[in-house]
């Protein structure tokens, strides 16, 4: 995506300078996830015994038991199972963690991040940000905990998708005509990025329960 070459897009020594310290914490965010990132892809472990229908070969189940999972994926993922015990901190901490699978679920979540986020500590503090985003992770792993309820699919989340399209909502009902750029060619303004955003995110929840 790309932007137009608005104020908040300007890398010149005074608007530099003037943001610097306003774009710590999103700095620190999206570190955070990085860090957690490269863990998950290191810090790995066999998924060990995978329970398969009758029929199956048997190639498959010892390939899909070789394959290995994130630890932290385990520990710190929003599990519908555990958060019932008691493990409520899930509800905060799957928001760091990201896919393996492919590269572009953590680069498109901390690149939203930045271009909205930034904008918006032009309206809020630090903290009123911070609260924010962890707020909005809450409630997006709340929202999808009753989902998976109402759906009986018990499958863990992890991302930031839900806190980040929280961002971009915000930034949207502020700046709705700012105008973006698919591929920067395509413009979209604000309003409707939010919303095609907010489908892309929902949709294939009601589309599939038992997806991953």
């Amino acid at each position: 995506m790309g932007f137009e070459n608005r104020d908040y897009a300007r890398t010149d020594d005074d608007s530099y300078s003037m943001r610097g310290s306003r774009m710590s914490i999103i700095g620190w965010i999206i570190m955070i996830n990085v860090i957690v990132f490269i863990i998950q892809c290191i810090w790995t472990r066999p998924v060990g015994h995978v329970d398969l229908p009758e029929g199956f070969p048997e190639e498959v189940a010892e390939y899909l038991s070789e394959m290995r999972e994130p630890v932290l994926d385990e520990w710190l993922s929003l599990d519908r199972r555990v958060i019932t015990h008691g493990q409520i901190w899930r509800l905060t901490t799957y928001d760091f963690l990201h896919s393996r699978d492919s590269i572009w679920h953590i680069v498109f979540n901390m690149y939203l991040l930045y271009l909205t986020g930034r904008k918006l500590l032009d309206v809020y503090t630090e903290k009123e940000f911070l609260i924010f985003y962890l707020v909005s992770g809450v409630i997006s792993g709340m929202v999808y905990l009753v989902w998976g309820w109402i759906t009986h699919d018990p499958r863990p989340a992890i991302g930031a998708s839900g806190a980040v399209s929280a961002v971009l909502v915000s930034y949207a009902m502020k700046w709705p005509h700012d105008r973006w750029y698919f591929f920067y060619v395509i413009p979209v303004t604000a309003i409707w990025l939010a919303a095609i955003t907010a489908i892309l995110d929902v949709y294939p929840m009601l589309l599939d329960p038992e997806r991953d």
